[in-house]
């Protein structure tokens, strides 16, 4: 019985870590996309100017 636990736990660990791995992919690409965003308004604020 404490095998099956083990195996279980360890299945369902793995499934976490990929889920939060998933997670934190997206959150780190909104934040670039966010980042991507704003270089390019200003950009296109400074060659409006020029």
């Amino acid at each position: 019985a404490k095998m099956i636990a083990e195996d279980r736990y360890e299945e369902f660990d793995k499934k976490r870590k990929i889920a939060e791995a998933k997670n934190a992919d997206k959150e780190d690409l909104k934040e670039l996309e966010e980042i991507e965003k704003r270089m390019l308004e200003n950009k296109k604020g400074k060659t409006n100017n020029t």
